[in-house]
């Protein structure tokens, strides 16, 4: 099963998911944001809406 993309298993009534992947999801949204800011920036500054 999947939770958010992050695998986990269900023993019980709870999830259990393991550090690595918890971490990993952690670090792709870093990044994800990280691209999405740069883009916004990027735009703005095309449009000329960003001042340096």
């Amino acid at each position: 099963m999947r939770f958010c993309g992050v695998p986990f298993s269900r023993p019980g009534r709870h999830r259990r998911v393991l550090l690595a992947d918890v971490l990993d999801y952690k670090e792709k949204r870093r990044s994800q944001r990280r691209r999405g800011l740069e883009d916004m920036v990027r735009l703005t500054e095309d449009a000329g809406l960003y001042d340096n």
